[in-house]
């Protein structure tokens, strides 16, 4: 599995876009992990994304 690291950093709440490339008709499963001011981690998922 690749892992893909995403850094968004905002000061008022939360609001995410991303975009995934990659081969056509494949299907990703990926996982969102946020850590807040205070080092509070939480992670969402699994999540599928059909390409």
């Amino acid at each position: 599995m690749k892992r893909v690291k995403f850094n968004q950093q905002r000061s008022t709440g939360p609001s995410h876009a991303y975009a995934f490339n990659g081969t056509k008709g494949a299907q990703y499963t990926y996982y969102v992990t946020s850590t807040d001011a205070n080092n509070n981690t939480a992670t969402a998922g699994p999540f599928i994304h059909q390409n």
